[in-house]
């Protein structure tokens, strides 16, 4: 017998034709009677085999708990991340203003900013410390920024060390005595 879709030589007792494999008559006849259909009955087993998973209450509660802690750990390390880039801004006068603080000082094994804290902290020992405010970057042009950190002890008298530098030339000039006595380039 030839197979009518690809006319390829095909025998009477096969099932389907071996070229294309369009069902054969015999085998149209054996597919009708579903109880010898061998893929339906290893479907039927398949899904027999399949058993679902208790798990106990306690079990489940673990591994909720689990996740949420994985999952909250690893979002508040994200954000961590996430500020600490934010933090480190490209504005350059914050960037003027974190090297002057990390420039060595007058005094010997002291940057600038341990050096300005040491007197903020010997005012403070004699009582005198009424406000510390603390440093302050104040634009005068484009590439030049008043630096400044500021302290006022009793009597109304303001202590207070500036710093112009200019992004241009790269460099950090003293405006007061106290500034020149912490550090003078």
């Amino acid at each position: 017998m030839r197979c009518p879709k690809c006319y390829v030589e095909t025998s009477n007792d096969a099932l389907c034709c071996p070229g294309c494999k369009l069902p054969t008559p015999k085998g149209r006849s054996y597919l009708k009677n579903k109880n010898n259909k061998p893929q339906a009955r290893a479907r039927a087993k398949k899904r027999v085999e399949r058993k679902r998973i208790n798990v106990s209450p306690k079990a489940a509660v673990f591994i909720v708990v689990t996740t949420m802690l994985v999952c909250g750990i690893g979002s508040y390390i994200g954000m961590t991340f996430l500020e600490e880039s934010k933090a480190q801004s490209t504005d350059p006068s914050q960037i003027a203003l974190d090297r002057l603080r990390q420039l060595p000082s007058e005094q010997a094994g002291l940057n600038v900013e341990e050096r300005l804290e040491q007197e903020v902290d010997k005012a403070r020992e004699a009582g005198q410390l009424v406000e510390d405010e603390g440093w302050h970057v104040t634009p005068v042009e484009e590439t030049i920024y008043l630096i400044s950190f500021t302290y006022e002890v009793k009597g109304n008298l303001q202590h207070r060390a500036e710093w112009m530098f200019d992004q241009a030339k790269d460099s950090y000039v003293a405006k007061t005595d106290l500034a020149a006595s912490i550090y003078k380039q």
